[in-house]
């Protein structure tokens, strides 16, 4: 399965002022929005303490998977990675931010019942 990880944070520009709960409940909800619209579905949306640029904040990791292709959208074959990196850099700056940090990449479950079951029997 594919995998996007998306970390965002809640500190505003230069002045590093936190944006106020209802901004920061809105470019939550938004860049939720824009994984479900891309076919992602969100297995973890939490808040936490990041850091950036030297500076403590809060932040909100998405972790995001789908079984299709990172690259293109098999309904209408656009490019998928790119598209979505310019929804998130738009919002983020919208925002006062100066990134949102994405990460690509696959991931997979592991059986831990059968590797267990294996692990016994040997």
């Amino acid at each position: 399965m594919e995998q996007i990880t998306v970390t965002i944070g809640r500190n505003a520009g230069d002045t590093q002022t936190p944006l106020d709960q209802a901004s920061w409940d809105s470019f939550r909800f938004i860049v939720r929005s824009h994984l479900l619209a891309d076919g992602f579905e969100v297995t973890v949306d939490n808040d936490g303490l990041g850091y950036w640029d030297g500076k403590t904040e809060d932040n909100h990791v998405f972790i995001g998977v789908r079984d299709w292709s990172l690259d293109r959208n098999p309904d209408d074959h656009t490019d998928v990675r790119g598209k979505l990196d310019r929804q998130l850099a738009s919002v983020g700056a919208r925002y006062g931010q100066d990134a949102v940090a994405i990460g690509w990449g696959f991931s997979r479950l592991v059986d831990c019942v059968a590797t267990n079951q294996e692990g016994s029997a040997a």
